[in-house]
């Protein structure tokens, strides 16, 4: 039985690219196809600069988790819910 969350990973925009609607595209195309696949909720570790980011497209923070690649560092953690409509 496959598990109804999954993560958002390695969503990453060229410091050029952004607020150009490059990361807010990539974001929904990830938002649609976790829907898609019968997920219920997105999981985000987020960067801290990305915060902000996460939130304007609707994720809610809900605490911090470790860093996996830097010892010591806690991260903001986002979730979606996938079964709201969003816009």
């Amino acid at each position: 039985r496959r598990s109804m969350t999954v993560e958002l990973e390695f969503l990453y925009v060229e410091p050029d690219a952004m607020r150009t609607g490059a990361g807010r595209a990539l974001f929904e195309h990830a938002r649609a196809a976790a829907v898609t696949r019968g997920y219920k909720k997105m999981e985000i570790q987020a960067d801290p600069f990305a915060a902000g980011f996460y939130g304007r497209c609707g994720a809610v923070a809900v605490g911090t988790k470790e860093s996996l690649s830097i010892p010591g560092r806690f991260l903001p953690m986002f979730e979606v819910d996938l079964t709201a409509g969003h816009g």
